[in-house]
């Protein structure tokens, strides 16, 4: 069978637990629909005047809607519009790109992780072992390094255009990247719950807003997602270039160089994100989950973030009687890190740095109960740097998706 046969089950049954949670499944069957019995916008047709019998005769002889792409049947408008829960795996996300000519961020695809796991980015931007395993420790810690106001700027190779890779996004400037943050008071509304699966995650944000007066609607790119993107699309980043093969190296190049912070941020957010797929496989298991269970079964559960992960996902089941995690305090040069001294480089942050706790903080609830060559990148051959696991590179995480996959 199928993955996509059962997915929608499993998904839907996740989501309505954690509206539940939230105290917002009663907004979510609100979809926003503003008509009369008639099926039209009252006050839409109170301004027409003259013209609104024209307009009602346009709205009742509309054609009926395209069918879903061809694969997709009922999860297509469902995911597109309700669905927020990332439990399917890389190959899913994979063959589900390929029929939006790579444009992972589409039709349901938004809250996804782009199918490049750690070996893919280990890969892509030459990371060493040691990188990898900094990347665990400044994810345990909450540590990113573009948060806030201190973006990446791109280096010597400026992000293409956001309308470059999606013709509804930004027109104006080259974008910047910056990793996602969330509001330190924290609204229970579907908006929130379905931005929470993002956090610390890189992005492409234009900037409109940010360094101009000029406002723009178009929206985010991930950082992972324009990644695979320009890897299938690589005219985008060098259209003058003789072929793909010199195209591929000179992405590569970049991203090795100039991009390779980068890269560690998307690492640092794969980690994060099995942080909190562990939440969901626990609650799963039991939908009346505390947050001092919400990570049984892990070796991080003793960690800041992760902790802070939990609550964000279970904000009104945080036990009672808890400390608030507690982070390693940046501004000191020397640091006791409850990780132990082998963190002491990453916890001694330059001030660029912030932590998950600069910026959440939510009170306790009283609840009962492979090498290839670069040319081969533009093919399907892509899949050499997806699999199942997200995972690889630490002791510590050796099985964690693994487990994961059987609880889903």
């Amino acid at each position: 069978m199928k993955e996509r046969d059962g997915l929608l089950e499993r998904t839907t049954k996740l989501e309505e637990t954690l509206k539940k949670i939230w105290d917002i499944e009663r907004e979510s069957v609100v979809e926003n629909k503003k008509m009369d019995g008639d099926g039209y916008d009252p006050t839409l047709m109170g301004i027409m005047g003259d013209e609104e019998e024209e307009l009602r005769l346009l709205l009742d002889n509309q054609p009926p809607p395209p069918p879903p792409p061809r694969g997709e049947g009922m999860d297509g408008g469902r995911n597109r519009n309700n669905g927020f829960i990332p439990i399917a795996s890389a190959q899913w996300v994979e063959d589900k790109a390929k029929r939006q000519q790579d444009r992972v961020w589409v039709q349901g695809g938004f809250n996804y992780l782009a199918p490049i796991n750690i070996k893919g980015w280990k890969f892509l931007a030459d990371l060493s072992k040691n990188e990898v395993e900094e990347c665990w420790r400044k994810a345990l810690a909450g540590i990113l390094d573009y948060a806030n106001n201190t973006p990446h700027f791109g280096g010597k190779l400026t992000f293409p255009m956001l309308s470059e890779l999606d013709p509804t996004k930004c027109i104006y400037t080259n974008p910047v990247v910056m990793q996602k943050m969330i509001t330190s008071s924290l609204n229970l509304d579907i908006r929130n719950l379905r931005k929470v699966w993002n956090v610390g995650r890189p992005y492409l944000k234009c900037r409109c807003g940010f360094r101009n007066a000029r406002t723009c609607n178009g929206g985010p790119i991930w950082f992972d997602h324009a990644i695979w993107f320009l890897l299938a699309k690589p005219e985008i980043v060098k259209p003058e270039a003789g072929s793909n093969r010199v195209r591929i190296a000179f992405l590569l190049h970049h991203l090795r160089n100039f991009w390779r912070e980068l890269a560690k941020a998307s690492v640092i957010f794969i980690w994060m994100r099995e942080v909190m797929l562990m939440v969901l496989c626990n609650l799963k298991r039991n939908p009346e989950l505390m947050t001092a269970d919400a990570l049984t079964g892990s070796t991080f559960k003793t960690h800041a973030c992760p902790k802070i992960m939990a609550n964000l996902i279970l904000p009104t089941r945080i036990t009672p009687g808890l400390p608030a995690p507690k982070l390693p305090n940046l501004e000191k040069r020397k640091n006791r890190s409850p990780m132990g001294a082998r963190n002491k480089r990453v916890n001694s942050a330059s001030p660029r740095q912030h932590t998950l706790l600069n910026t959440f903080r939510i009170a306790p609830s009283p609840v009962g109960a492979s090498s290839s060559s670069p040319a081969s990148m533009t093919s399907s051959q892509r899949s050499a740097i997806v699999t199942e696991s997200h995972v690889s590179g630490t002791a510590d995480t050796s099985n964690l998706t693994r487990k994961r996959k059987n609880q889903f």
